[in-house]
């Protein structure tokens, strides 16, 4: 209606402009009508970036910006429009603009230190990790990747994975990809057997189905899950427990075929979940802590059934989305616990994947990664804090790379990734494990001089050490004992092998198997500071030196 409007007053002008002063109404009138279109934009470009439709909000913000109104304000949000939806080519351009404005924004810093990561330039990422670290620093995000290029670098150095392409991928979004009896159930946004195609906003993409096909047949083409898993909107990921014959799926909140909205007017995800009888799944239920308010999803279960890991914003979280676990109970799910700082940051944490011997595997973009979203482990040490590794090179890579899911062998599995050589959006990888990367957790435990008995601040030590290894059957552990540089080098010799002895003979006492335990004695021959031969040291220093070193390793 505006349009034509628009078109009917050129034409009357038009008609009246031999007189200069219709010209001059006629320029006034232009104006006027490209101020207000420029408005009209301006307002529906905001209105689409609020509601997280990244792709139309560009599209207007571009028709404003061909009318040379740029403001900060403008600029940043096509910048961040441009980065959610992975464009991060032309995101670090815009970003680039802003972050040499005297009155730029940290978060203007911060999104183009990650636009660089994206784009693989890790030492200028580095120069402005650092500012935003000087600006923010209560933001973990600015810690954790503080000085991160050359740790990059050393995870680029070792290729610790055999990648291989799948053949069920589309030229839409697949990702999510677990085992069930034989089959890979997957989330894609492909619905190719749609009558009617519905699309959401973020992208302008399909809304994701489960789909499946079989492992071993390297020719069938995936199903589209016909029979109650999916819906008209987002279905998927979807997790199996075989434990407890129990399927949960992340899917859209909407009742009676129609999407709720929260106050803030925003359709979230909530977690369904329902039971195998007689080779039937039962009817989806919801999980009871769901809400319309946040979002729930990506659920993961612990091998015996009795923990579920899932990603939420709900209020009360560290940062955009935060990894919880709730304890089943004889009364139901028991209230959900966040992980913590150890394992959520300020930024994305999703895609929980709790392996068979408890080592918890997650996805963000908060931690030291590679560009983008990377794939960690996390596990717990002996004082049950969590400690969290980068999985590696090439599972992980400078793009978006997520959902991890390793199958039974532990020495396989399957990932999803939006790298560069792919079929479509985000694509479904399967890895094989050349090197194993876990988490280095372990203690020391300390000797009186030329003594190898157990004191009783190392038995301490040690009973942490077996409560361990009595919760973690699939787990191992290396004794490195030592002494300090006082005495003959033979003398110590014998001397760390004795308390390479006594810390073996104390755990065995206490049931742990000697094949879980490889103990060696070094001597003298790795002190861990200056007080070698001839040296003058305090006994601080010596006792330093007097110890057995214990890692946890796996078989």
């Amino acid at each position: 209606m505006f349009r034509i409007k628009y078109i009917i007053v050129l034409l009357i002008l038009n008609v009246l402009s031999s007189n200069i002063y219709a010209l001059n109404i006629l320029k006034d009138i232009r104006k006027n009508i490209d101020s207000r279109l420029t408005t009209y934009n301006h307002t529906r470009a905001d209105k689409y970036f609020e509601g997280l439709s990244y792709i139309k909000a560009i599209e207007k913000y571009g028709k404003v910006l061909e009318r040379n109104f740029s403001p900060d304000s403008l600029l940043r949000k096509l910048a961040i429009s441009y980065f959610k939806i992975g464009d991060t080519r032309n995101a670090e351009i815009i970003f680039k603009k802003l972050v040499t404005k005297s009155e730029s924004e940290s978060l203007d810093i911060y999104y183009y230190a990650q636009s660089l990561k994206y784009n693989e330039k890790y030492d200028e990422a580095d120069i402005w990790i650092k500012k935003y670290r000087s600006i923010k620093n209560d933001d973990s995000r600015g810690e954790l990747q503080y000085q991160a290029a050359p740790l990059i670098k050393d995870i680029y150095s070792v290729e610790k994975y055999k990648i291989d392409t799948v053949r069920f991928n589309s030229k839409y979004s697949d990702f999510g990809a677990v085992v069930y009896n034989n089959k890979i159930f997957f989330a894609s946004g492909r619905n190719d057997k749609a009558i009617i195609q519905y699309n959401y906003s973020w992208k302008g993409d399909p809304f994701l189905d489960v789909y499946q096909t079989y492992v071993e047949d390297t020719l069938a083409k995936p199903k589209i899950i016909t029979k109650g898993l999916n819906s008209r909107f987002h279905d998927g990921p979807i997790f199996f427990s075989d434990k407890s014959e129990e399927v949960y799926i992340t899917r859209n909140d909407f009742k009676s075929g129609l999407p709720r909205y929260s106050g803030k007017k925003e359709n979230n995800f909530k977690l369904y979940w329902a039971k195998k009888t007689k080779d039937k799944w039962g009817e989806l239920e919801e999980m009871p802590f769901n809400s319309k308010e946040y979002s729930c999803g990506h659920a993961s279960v612990s091998i015996d059934g009795k923990v579920i890991y899932f990603a939420s914003d709900m209020p009360g979280g560290y940062g955009g989305s935060d990894i919880y676990y709730s304890i089943r109970t004889s009364n139901g799910w028991d209230t959900p616990v966040n992980l913590g700082p150890k394992v959520n940051t300020e930024g994305d944490e999703m895609f929980p994947f709790i392996g068979r011997d408890g080592d918890l595997f997650f996805t963000s973009n908060g931690h030291i990664g590679l560009g983008g979203l990377d794939i960690f482990i996390a596990r717990l040490d002996l004082n049950n804090n969590y400690i969290i590794c980068n999985m590696g090179y090439p599972l992980n890579s400078s793009s978006d790379d997520f959902s991890f899911y390793l199958e039974g062998n532990g020495e396989q599995g399957y990932f999803a990734s939006n790298r560069s050589g792919g079929k479509g959006d985000d694509d479904i990888y399967k890895f094989t494990i050349l090197q194993k990367t876990y988490p280095q957790i372990g203690t020391t435990i300390h000797y009186d001089l030329s003594k190898w008995e157990i004191r009783a601040d190392a038995a301490i030590e040690l009973d942490k050490v077996l409560q361990y290894l009595q919760n973690n059957k699939s787990r191992t552990i290396e004794l490195a004992s030592h002494t300090d540089a006082r005495g003959l080098k033979k003398f110590n010799q014998v001397l760390s092998q004795k308390r390479a002895r006594s810390a073996v003979d104390y755990l065995v006492s206490k049931g742990i198997k000697p094949d879980r335990i490889t103990a060696i004695g070094y001597g003298e021959t790795k002190l861990k500071n200056t007080c070698s031969d001839g040296i003058k040291c305090t006994e601080e220093e010596h006792q330093e030196n007097r110890r057995t070193e214990i890692k946890i390793i796996d078989f």
